[in-house]
């Protein structure tokens, strides 16, 4: 799904304030351990997810989430595929970026909170708020949940979502259910997502 423009995750994803795209993603496994793989603020790994799955399987990393700069070096260290930033650009997410910073302009912002209640994301644009997960169950009843993004459209450069953290955006417990979050990751950062006895 991170290779097909139409989701917003690696080639879809939006675009922050500054232009620029921020990827982040997450894996966790069911088993006792609750092995999981994390990473944010992403611009050159191609695929993110890649990154999570390769930090939850290599047993000479301690980490569980990896972000920036070092997550990057990282990914590189590990023969995973690199691209340029440019490669995440497409006409439909670099459009939703630019009507989303016209609506942003503080005489169109005041119109738009006193209609919407003051959220100036593009919330009646479901593309632009798309994240993507997948849930899966082998045949030894170990679930396995990924989850991938590229934040909101027009996001402050650096803000780190829900989709990285573990038991928020994604989380894996073989005895209970496996969870892949999606919508107002502000929101769900705030309360407890996700609770495990």
């Amino acid at each position: 799904m991170e290779d097909c423009p139409f989701f917003n995750a690696g080639k879809g994803s939006v675009f922050t304030l500054s232009g620029k795209n921020e990827l982040e993603a997450s894996i966790m496994l069911g088993i006792d351990s609750h092995t999981a793989g994390a990473c944010t603020l992403l611009h050159t790994v191609k695929n993110p997810i890649t990154l999570a799955k390769t930090l939850l399987q290599d047993p000479e990393n301690p980490h569980v989430f990896l972000g920036g700069i070092e997550a990057e070096k990282y990914a590189k260290s590990k023969g995973l595929e690199m691209v340029d930033p440019a490669y995440f650009w497409t006409k439909q997410r670099w459009k939703q970026h630019l009507d989303g910073l016209e609506k942003k302009k503080p005489e169109n912002l005041k119109m738009l909170n006193n209609l919407d209640g003051g959220d100036s994301r593009d919330a009646d644009d479901p593309i632009s708020m798309g994240t993507v997960g997948a849930i899966a169950v082998d045949i030894n009843g170990i679930i396995s949940t990924a989850t991938s993004t590229g934040g909101f459209n027009n996001k402050k450069d650096g803000r780190i979502g829900d989709t990285p953290l573990i038991a928020c955006g994604t989380w894996a417990d073989n005895e209970t259910c496996g969870v892949s979050g999606t919508g107002n990751g502000e929101v769900k950062k705030t309360i407890c997502f996700i609770y495990h006895k």
